[in-house]
Formats: structure tokens, sequence, C-alpha cells
């Protein structure tokens, strides 16, 4: 668990980083006052000052009460805190359909105001196991239905609610499977499709306990053996006219699992083949127990869509079968636009953490609505903690179907640890690459060998030409003392020496020392559109910035919270690792013969004839690098 750390004589300001809901009714719902909201961030005061030292207005208007305030589900690794409120009537009628600035106030001292909250006309339906389909009513906690959706009677929460709605559930362990093709809800087709609009999305969250109560209710919904998920976007079977519904889905402060012997695609949340947008944000996702299935490949998340928003999710001990395609996320092809930040994904040992995968070759083709997709394109992943994967941190892969399209992504301020494979893996044949990986650190990943080479950021496929402009700025690579000896940082690149100097790498707590060679070097700048101004932490980085995810802070400017510190793999003791002793077989340089196919050993060519500084670094028993800039 995260600590507040120590405060200093002016308490820094309340940051919020995002929220969970961006629309909802303003009336209607519990004691007439609108649908609940939850806001993510620091420095947001205790539970003792809701509604008084803290409090939360909306287009200038204080919110009609206050629910919860504690920590999100990432707490533990990224000490975000949630305040939950019910909005009230923020102005009344003439604000339905306006963008209203959000603001959380902590003794008089203002956060930033860039998150919105748009009031709708919708209603809040309240979902509980103790409900009724027949006699359930808008607005009424008293009157819940029973069913998020039964197809048998075409009944549930489902096939009443509309565009600007809020279904709330009720707590519980949930095992219906009665929505279509045997999920717990699933968008269907005409007559029945349902949607939101850029104004006036369609949620569902918890309900988040009494006023002042700081309570939210625990909602788990368990897949069950033989059944396919819980959360769904349409099926794929479906006319291209119904291919419209589950748009402008947002889900928060659920809990899912997927129970043995679930069928192949039994994700929490798969939005299939959604155009999106869905917005999934502080939802604990996991575990998926694989049993007897013969093959899973999806993941706690998965699905194709444009435009999404994955945050502050805890998705934990996703299992796979031999082929290992499970994945923490999974995105397929016809997606782009994605933000995936604030998650902690651990313990993914079916598969990969973060996975963007095209087996077809689809990239240049229209979706079923007529839109071009060129590639995985858009893709902006930051502020996560990826720990414990079978295979990769980040995969980039089109398997090498097309060479027509694109793919360009910008990574930054992430954690990557104990992969088996490399924590960076591009397999794109794709002519045009343009991946930014920048402040970013990585310790004690490639545990096991690999014939298609042993590195940290392997590129397959088509590595190099005029439109290959994988680009690598600041970040920290750290051998840790589970990688394996004969790993390279990136192949056969690499000069100079010095010491990383980290706070304490074994236990994981990975800020850096004031005697790092990290501190004030990252000075290499970013292109133009790609701006980093803070930290893992989100501290405010000072020019010149440090490399790697974390700023140094000196003692007398202690951060917002602790360092996390370690997860164990499953079946492990939780107690801190100990200094390990370094591996005989370990080199301190690169290696000058790295065991590589002709075509990477000419991606290194390229690369080694380009601008870059590389620095090998020592702490205890482990071998870093503090990387500079470099093009693939």
């Amino acid at each position: 668990m995260l600590v507040m750390g120590a405060t200093t004589s002016q308490p820094p300001p309340p940051l919020i980083l995002y929220t969970d809901a961006l629309s909802g009714p303003t009336s209607g719902g519990e004691f007439g006052l609108g649908c609940y909201l939850s806001i993510f961030g620091r420095n947001f005061g205790t539970p003792s000052g809701m509604g008084t030292t803290t409090k939360v207005f909306i287009g200038g208007y204080e919110v009609a009460n206050y629910r919860y305030l504690g920590n999100s589900t990432v707490a533990d690794k990224l000490g975000i805190q949630q305040l939950t409120v019910q909005v009230g009537s923020l102005g009344g009628k003439s604000n339905v359909n306006v963008s209203l600035p959000v603001v959380v106030s902590v003794n008089g001292v203002s956060s930033n105001n860039n998150q919105k909250f748009i009031p709708t006309n919708g209603s809040v339906l309240f979902v509980a196991l103790n409900g009724s389909d027949s006699t359930a009513a808008y607005n009424d906690i008293n009157k819940p239905w029973r069913y998020l959706q039964n197809m048998a009677a075409y009944s549930g929460a489902y096939f009443a609610m509309s565009k600007g709605d809020h279904v709330v559930i009720r707590g519980g362990v949930w095992i219906d499977c009665n929505g279509l093709n045997t999920n717990w809800i699933q968008g269907s087709r005409e007559p029945y499709t349902r949607a939101g609009t850029p104004f006036e999305w369609i949620h569902f969250t918890a309900y988040p306990g009494p006023i002042n109560g700081n309570a939210i209710e625990v909602v788990r919904h368990s897949t069950p053996a033989g059944k396919s998920g819980s959360i769904a976007g349409p099926e794929s079977a479906v006319p291209e006219m119904d291919q419209h519904t589950a748009e402008y889905w947002s889900i928060s402060n659920l809990h899912m699992d997927v129970k043995a012997g679930a069928d192949q695609d039994a994700a929490p949340i798969n939005f299939q083949y959604s155009q999106g947008p869905f917005r999934v944000v502080n939802n604990e996702l996991g575990p998926w127990i694989a049993g007897s299935s013969p093959i899973l490949n999806a993941g706690g998340i998965a699905g194709a869509g444009y435009n999404t928003k994955i945050l502050g999710n805890h998705i934990m001990h996703i299992e796979g079968v031999n082929a290992y395609q499970n994945h923490g996320i999974y995105a397929d092809p016809y997606s782009s636009n994605w933000e995936i930040a604030y998650n902690w994904i651990h313990d993914t040992i079916g598969g990969s953490s973060i996975q963007f995968n095209d087996a077809g070759g689809y990239s240049n083709t229209t979706d079923r609505f007529g839109t071009l997709w060129i590639g995985f394109v858009g893709m902006n992943i930051h502020h996560n903690w990826l720990e414990n994967a079978k295979k990769y941190g980040i995969n980039f892969s089109d398997q090498q179907e097309t060479q027509t399209g694109r793919y360009d992504a910008k990574v930054w301020n992430n954690v990557i640890i104990h992969t088996e494979l490399p924590p960076l893996r591009i397999k794109s044949s794709q002519p045009q690459q343009e991946l930014w990986f920048a402040y970013n650190t990585l310790y004690n990943c490639f545990t096991a060998f690999s014939g298609s080479g042993n590195a940290y950021v392997r590129s397959e496929a088509l590595g190099s030409g005029p439109g290959v402009r994988n680009k690598f700025y600041n970040n920290i690579f750290a051998f840790g003392p589970s990688t394996y000896s004969e790993t390279e940082y990136m192949y056969d690149l690499g000069s100079g020496m010095g010491y990383v100097g980290i706070t304490e790498a074994t236990s994981l707590n990975l800020d850096i020392l004031s005697t790092s060679a990290a501190v004030n070097n990252g000075t290499k700048a970013l292109p133009n559109g790609f701006v980093v101004t803070d930290d893992f932490m989100n501290r405010v980085r000072t020019s010149p910035f440090d490399i790697g995810a974390f700023e140094y802070v000196s003692p007398n400017s202690p951060p917002p919270v602790t360092s996390p510190v370690v997860s164990p793999k499953p079946g492990t003791s939780t107690k801190p690792i100990s200094s390990p002793t370094p591996k005989p077989s370990t080199k301190v340089s690169p290696k000058t013969s790295p065991k590589t196919s002709p075509k990477s050993s000419r991606n290194v060519a390229r690369a080694s004839a380009g601008s870059m500084t590389v620095q090998i670094c020592y702490l205890v028993a482990m071998i870093a690098t503090v990387m500079h800039c470099l093009a693939l």
C-alpha cells in the first residue's frame, strides 16, 4: 500500500488526472440529484474532509453530496486517489449538453480544470440481485431491474436504457450470463441497438454507497465455465447497419473475473467489433483461470474500435494455454487513437501485458462502416506499471501479412518489469512506422532465452527503410537478477560507462539517486508534437529533465507518494527480493557479435550509424543502460 509522503509548508495542489463518466443526468436518480461521478488524481485530502475541506465544483456549481474519498483500484502502484460524488442539478436545464469544467478544491486551493462533464436529459437505472424487471422504475433506487440483459424475455436494464443514461449496479457476486451470446451484457442488433452519442454516453458503474459513507459497493461479475464474458460490443455476424451498437459506452468501478473453462474470448470487457469509442476506468479485471479451455485468445480488455480510453484499471492474473494468446490488453485490427494510461497490469501469465495484433493483413482496408483503416495509429501509452508478463511488455505486431499501411505510437512514463521476452517488441511489416519511446524505465526483463534474439528492444520484420522512424529518447534500460545472461539492450549498440544510481532496485523503488547519471541528462529533444511534462508519479519535470520514468526528488522535497514496491509472481512469497548475486555469465558491456538474423543485423548497422548515446551502468548486482535517442 502506498502512503502519503511528508507534507511541506505549501502542500501540492489537487491534481485531476481523469474521470469515469464524461456525461450524465443531473436530475432523477437517488434523491432526484442525478448521477454519480468519480474523479481520479492526487492530493485530494482525507475522507474526513469530504464536503468540508475537500469540495468538488462542476461548472462553478458545488456538487450535491459526497460518497467516497480513498484509494483507486491502482493506488497500490500509482498512488492515485478516487473521489466520488453525486452531481446535483448543476444549474438546471440550461446547462444540458454543455461541457462544464470539473474542479477539486482542497483547503481553498483549486485543481486543474481541463476535465469536463456534460449534463444530459437521461435517467438513472438501478440494477440489483433482488430486483425485478417487471416492477423496475427509472430513477428509483428502491425499484431496481434484476438483469442487465435477459435475452430470453427481452428484459433488463439494457432494453430500458437509452443515450445519456447511467446504469448503476448494486453490490454482490453476479454470475448472470443471460445476455446475448451468454454474456452478462452485449450490444444487440436492430431493433435493439443501444448506443450513446458524443454528448450523451451510456455509463455502467457500481453504486457508490451512502452519503459520506466512504463505502463503494463491491460489484463482482464472474463468468462461469462455458459462458462468453461480462460486457461486450457487437458480434461479427450482425448486418452492417446493426453494428452501431455499444458505441459511446463507459464502464467504471466494477470487478470482473473469468472462471476455468469459459469460452475462448470470454474477456471481462470485450469491445468485439464495435466502432467505439469505449471508456474503461477504474475496474478490477481478473483473475482469468484457464482450466480446460482448449484455446484462449482475448485479454482482460480486448477488441476493436476508435478513440477508446483505458484508464486506471487493475488487470491481473490473465492465464492462457500453450500459444499464450491471452493478454492484459489486446487490440484487434480496426483499432486506432487509443489512450492506455495509469493502468496496473501484472501477472499476465497467458501472454503479453499490452498487445496490438493484426494477423490478417487488414491495414489499408475498409471496416464494415466504410472507414479506411491504415493500421494501429494514434496509440498513446503512458503512466502504466506493467509487471510479470509471460511474453512481452508491449507488442506491436502485424504478422508480415501486408506492406501497405502504417503504425504510430507514443509511449512514455511507463515502468516495465520482469517480462520473459523483450519488454518492447516491434514485429511490423508496415512501410510507415513511427514509434516514439521516451522516459520509460525497464528493469529485470527478458528472463528467458529466445531464439529470435535476446534484447530489451527487438525489431523484427520490416525494421528498416526510409519510412521507418522508430526513436527512443531518455529511457533507462536496466538488467536485473533474473535477466537472461546473454541479453542485449538493442543487440550490438552501446558505448560509455556510468552509474545509473537507483534508490533500491531490488525492492523496485526505482526513484533515482542524486548521484545518478540519469539526473539532468534527459536532454535529447523530443520530436514536434511529443510533449512530456511530468514523471510516472505526475511530478513536474524541471529542466534539464532526468532520464527514465522518475524525476529525482531531493530528500527535502519528498514526492507526494512513496514509490511502488514489488508484486510477487503467482505462488511466490510477498517478502522483498534480497540483493542478488550477479550471474557469472552476465557481461558488463554490450556484445559485439549478437546472435541475430541478417535482417536484425542490418537494423543494428543502420541504428549504429545514427546519432545516439548509450550508457552502461552498474547498481548492486544489476547492469543498466541509460538510453538517450536511438533510431531503428
